[in-house]
């Protein structure tokens, strides 16, 4: 299948010229948390992976009393932030890491509306909908490090995080 990203969906409209995607839908646990990487895309640039964290309710609505509260919290505190990291590689080349950028979904803000930035097409195909949990949704962009592999065999993805746990799936 070959798209054309949405505009709207992170500014990566320069990068993505007939990209080709594959849906992935591959879920892990990794690092205490539950992750699903969703699609990788095939552009002009490199590859450009989407991923996502599942936030637990409970976590979210104690981080949410807290704020309510008045209580001191920070970027750590909350359960939308998160330190990782993916390596890609494609036929055995690494690429480079050029930027990544995200976005959450929280089912339980006042007017959660208000804060998707996400497009209705997104959250259906990665089934981010519902109201029982938040999700993290992030997208990086790995770049060829040489001439385009316009179909790779073999696809390594690596997710890294503050924990010192490790993670690969190959595809």
């Amino acid at each position: 299948m070959v798209i054309k990203l949405e505009a709207l969906f992170w500014g990566h409209e320069k990068f993505t010229d007939g990209a080709a995607v594959s849906i992935l839908n591959i879920e892990k646990e990794f690092a205490n948390a539950f992750w699903r990487f969703n699609a990788i895309y095939l552009c002009n640039a490199g590859i450009i992976i989407d991923y996502c964290k599942k936030i637990k309710k409970e976590d979210i609505l104690k981080f949410m009393d807290n704020v309510t509260s008045n209580q001191a919290v920070n970027d750590e505190d909350s359960p939308f932030t998160f330190d990782q990291r993916t390596s890609l590689k494609a036929d055995g080349r690494q690429l480079e890491f050029s930027h990544g950028c995200g976005t959450s979904i929280n089912p339980y803000y006042d007017n959660p509306e208000k804060h998707l930035e996400l497009p209705d097409s997104i959250i259906e195909m990665y089934k981010l909908g519902g109201s029982d949990c938040g999700w993290v949704l992030t997208r990086d962009l790995h770049l060829w490090n040489g001439d385009p592999i316009t179909d790779p065999k073999k696809i390594e993805i690596s997710l890294s995080a503050t924990v010192r746990e490790d993670i690969t799936i190959t595809l």
